[in-house]
């Protein structure tokens, strides 16, 4: 069979995504769940600004700051700025660094560390209206979920790929392209170019290189799409192709391309309904058997366990990390260590994942005596704990919806007061941190998203300001 015969057999997908992208649309679909935008800008930014603590965004933010740029893109959280691609790089490392980022409960991925940083990076120089970005965010998280199906994510994340990374890197292009009003020809130029650049292996999980996933996904959509606004080429049906994108990285599946373009316009307006603000700064894989530990823990007496049984959703499972956790990074993907921390100290913070946290005997003995399964039949999140005492008895809870899932979800108030916190942990003064709570929360009203992201990189007070 010839390549043209091959490409034939499946959809023309890069146009697709790129007609997608590009297409405009009325005032009142573009202002669609303008308040859940700014819910995940308002967590992206306040998980990054705690992030940029980490030593994986301190180193990131060095290297960064050795290497001759001009630009205005803030550094979230340190009053330093650089060129939009290296601020997209270092603030999205930044979102992802404590693993406090929000999630997807249907696909593994964390859609506001790498669309956030790439947009509010790129809104610095094409000036747009907080509406617009509302707009893009929306394109954006549309096309992460339906690019994650078509592969289909499962396969890909089985073959080692972390969707975060290589889905993402699709969204943010197609996101950026809608922002800064890219043609559709270029947009599909954009899409083969940012598709060469996708990477991201899951053996990195509970490293430094994880949350620089995320990072260099949001750089390159910045890259990939300035070079193709300036003619930069690509091959135009790269993600469809029989050595493209879907090849690589899926399953290449023709009946799951076709439906492609109706699974992106559900996504436009229904991605709400699949998003997760993350409690816990640790994977959302965990989440669940956290979830369930702190709904027995008033029911027990931990000195009296003798053994614990974890059955969970087994794509999670295969994502987590085996054995006695030895840093934070490590712990963070240790459902033994989140489920011991949760039962022991009643909550799962930033300090538990410190280095010096780690060796505590009493984690590590209630960790060994969890035993973890993954249960191949249920086809969603869920983590089912059953607890034995010493005494024989049996308890047992199961969590389906974690808290923060937007079917059991934070309340405004909840997610505000994460935010601050997280400011709060980087040392900021709290005048500057509920400052910045106002002015994200009031996105969609802005008329200058770069004004507005020109201030979220001071976190002097306002009150202490020289300039306005």
């Amino acid at each position: 069979m010839t390549a043209t015969a091959t490409r034939a057999t499946v959809p023309a997908t890069t146009a697709a995504i790129a007609g997608f992208a590009t297409r405009r649309r009325t005032a009142t679909e573009a202002s669609l769940n303008t308040d859940a935008v700014a819910i995940t800008v308002l967590d992206t930014l306040g998980v990054a600004i705690a992030g940029s603590t980490t030593e994986a965004a301190r180193v990131i933010a060095a290297w960064a700051a050795d290497i001759p740029s001009v630009g205005a893109a803030p550094v979230w959280g340190t009053g330093t700025r650089a060129a939009p691609a290296d601020a997209a790089l270092v603030n999205g490392t930044a979102s992802h660094a404590l693993d406090w980022d929000d999630a997807s409960p249907s696909v593994p991925m964390h859609p506001g560390a790498v669309l956030v940083p790439a947009l509010l990076a790129q809104a610095v120089t094409t000036e747009v209206t907080g509406a617009q970005l509302v707009e893009a965010y929306h394109v954006g998280a549309a096309v992460f979920r339906a690019v994650s199906e078509a592969l289909p994510v499962n396969a890909s994340v089985a073959r080692g790929w972390h969707n975060t990374a290589t889905s993402g890197r699709l969204a943010t292009a197609a996101a950026l392209a809608n922002l800064t009003r890219l043609d559709t020809v270029a947009t599909e130029h954009a899409l083969g170019l940012v598709a060469s650049m996708s990477s991201g292996s899951v053996t990195n999980f509970g490293t430094m290189t994880k949350p620089l996933h995320a990072g260099l996904a949001a750089r390159d959509g910045v890259v990939a799409v300035s070079l193709a606004a300036r003619g930069f080429t690509a091959d135009r049906t790269q993600l469809e192709d029989v050595h493209g994108f879907f090849a690589q990285y899926g399953e290449r599946r023709p009946d799951l391309l076709a439906a492609l373009p109706d699974r992106l316009e559900h996504w436009y307006d229904a991605w709400p309904t699949d998003w997760s603000i993350k409690r816990y700064p640790c994977c959302y894989g965990t989440h669940h058997a956290a979830d369930a530990a702190l709904d027995l823990r008033d029911r027990l007496d931990v000195a009296d366990i003798e053994r614990i049984d974890v059955s969970m959703y087994a794509a999670d499972f295969g994502i987590l990390t085996v054995g006695r956790p030895t840093t934070g990074l490590e712990a963070k993907f240790s459902l033994e260590y989140v489920v011991a921390v949760a039962l022991l100290r009643g909550a799962v913070t930033l300090a538990d994942f410190e280095d010096a946290a780690i060796p505590d005997p009493a984690v590590e003995a209630l960790r060994a005596r969890i035993h973890v399964v993954p249960d191949e039949d249920e086809p969603a999140r869920f983590a089912s704990l059953r607890v034995t005492l010493r005494n024989g008895r049996v308890l047992h809870t199961r969590t389906d919806l974690t808290r923060g899932d937007a079917r059991n979800p934070m309340t405004h108030d909840e997610v505000r007061a994460k935010f601050v916190g997280a400011c709060r942990s980087a040392g900021w003064p709290e005048e500057s941190a509920t400052d910045a709570a106002d002015q994200l929360l009031a996105l969609a009203s802005h008329a200058s998203v770069s004004q507005m992201v020109a201030r979220l990189g001071d976190p002097t007070p306002r009150s202490e300001r020289t300039t306005p």
